[in-house]
């Protein structure tokens, strides 16, 4: 429910459900501490309630809510490091704590933040069995990271094509991610040739008229 709201740009409706699911998986987790699955899942609705706090503006709470996302598969991965997908959770905490540290104007804790999501992907990603998970979150980290003098968004790209190659060219927010990176990158025919990808497989809706409107911005 909370992320229906939170989809529908209800904020405050969303952040009222999505606290009481934090509640409800904080006892689960606390209820057994060794089980990954509670940990994740509550590491995944603290991320919705942390998404929602920023578009509230409340980015002191946001800061709050991925820095427990930290703790809680922190402790997952510390037991586990070849538990890659808590490996990946727990890089996308970092990244998002320190792009909310930038937002506050704390810049070396920023740094250090982006810094960790970047140690715990890296490897993942260059492995040749990466998964396209992997492919892809480390392609975001290296476009969205903070502060921006440590973006590489050409590094980006090569990551997020290969993570396409095995989506088999059909994952919708790789496609846009991918589209995005060319026109920061120059390349508009490239990026006209995804957005064109990308609107093959969408149905009528307005994220659809969004995708077209951005073609038409590259004149395709």
């Amino acid at each position: 429910m909370g992320n229906a709201y939170l989809g529908q740009g209800e904020n405050e409706k969303a952040l009222a459900a999505l606290s009481q699911s934090v509640a409800l998986n904080e006892r689960l987790a606390g209820a057994d501490p060794k089980n990954a699955q509670t940990a994740i899942a509550l590491a995944q609705v603290l991320r919705s309630r942390a998404d929602t706090r920023w578009n509230l503006n409340d980015k002191p709470g946001a800061k709050q809510d991925y820095a427990a996302i930290t703790r809680v598969v922190g402790k997952l991965v510390e037991a586990n490091p070849e538990n890659v997908p808590a490996r990946i959770e727990l890089a996308k905490g970092f990244r998002s704590l320190g792009q909310t540290e930038f937002a506050l104007k704390q810049t070396a804790a920023a740094r250090e933040a982006s810094q960790k999501a970047f140690a715990l992907l890296a490897d993942l990603a260059k492995r040749p069995e990466a998964t396209a998970d992997a492919l892809f979150e480390y392609a975001v980290t290296l476009a969205q990271c903070e502060p921006a003098d440590m973006q590489r968004p050409a590094e980006a790209a090569e990551y997020l094509e290969k993570a396409n190659r095995i989506y088999g060219g059909r994952e919708p927010f790789t496609l846009r991610a991918l589209a995005l990176l060319y026109e920061q990158l120059g390349n508009r025919k490239r990026a006209i040739e995804i957005w064109d990808q990308l609107l093959a497989m969408l149905p009528e809706s307005a994220e659809r008229e969004r995708v077209k409107n951005k073609k038409k911005e590259l004149g395709g």
